[in-house]
């Protein structure tokens, strides 16, 4: 899988270019961990290439999720489609995935 990331002053932004499904999420859990360092506060996962979502996969974004929390990193998705917030209303992780209209809603909370 093709994954972009980019560093924002404190954010990363990473940007997967197909879905995420098991074959690829541990390489977007890879991109995500791998490049974390002391400066980033915030994580953005932009969505604008992802169609869809797997259980499996949604499983491991819980997981990312939950390593970020340990460590006071926020994850945040960007540009999902109705599917995929249906998706994450139905499973109830709405409740800790931040849902974001754009990169500015991160960036104007600093």
């Amino acid at each position: 899988m093709f994954i972009e990331t980019t560093k924002m002053d404190s954010i990363l932004v990473v940007t997967p270019h197909e879905d995420i499904i098991r074959e690829n999420s541990e390489d977007l859990e890879r991109a995500i961990i791998g490049n974390l360092s002391k400066s980033i506060t915030d994580v953005i996962l932009d969505c604008k290439h992802v169609q869809y979502i797997n259980s499996f996969s949604l499983g491991t974004l819980v997981k990312i999720h939950q390593k970020l929390e340990k460590n006071s990193l926020k994850l945040h998705f960007l540009n999902i489609t109705p599917s995929i917030k249906t998706l994450f209303k139905i499973t109830r992780v709405l409740d800790y995935f931040s849902l974001l209209d754009s990169i500015d809603d991160v960036k104007n909370k600093k």
